[in-house]
């Protein structure tokens, strides 16, 4: 009886086993632990595709169905909203450098 080491292991039969099929891997498919783990927790399938995950639905409407009207009421809500976050937006840096320049004076007045 011979014992297999790493000495003789040549004269042992290797029992391989050989694929002769196809593979089935998809290229760019592959996918981290993490990545599984977060798929099963979520109860999306963990194999196969990944496919985008939205949790809002889509609430905008589409201007292909709607009437010139309904376009001009939409394009003047989107142009006033967009005007109140620019105000807020420069509302907001004016009281960053107002609350810089407050700092500056203080600290020039107690070195003086």
């Amino acid at each position: 009886m011979k014992i297999k080491n790493s000495l003789n292991a040549n004269e042992f039969p290797k029992n391989y086993k050989k694929f002769t099929q196809p593979s089935m891997t998809v290229p760019d498919q592959s996918m981290s632990i993490k990545t599984i783990l977060e798929r099963y927790a979520r109860g999306l399938p963990v194999g196969g595709r990944l496919d985008e995950y939205y949790d809002e639905e889509d609430t905008l409407p589409n201007p292909l169905t709607m009437d010139l009207a309904e376009r001009q009421e939409l394009a003047e809500l989107y142009t006033q909203e967009i005007n109140e976050i620019k105000s807020r937006k420069k509302q907001s840096t004016i009281v960053e450098n107002s609350v810089d320049n407050s700092t500056e004076n203080k600290t020039d007045e107690t070195e003086s």
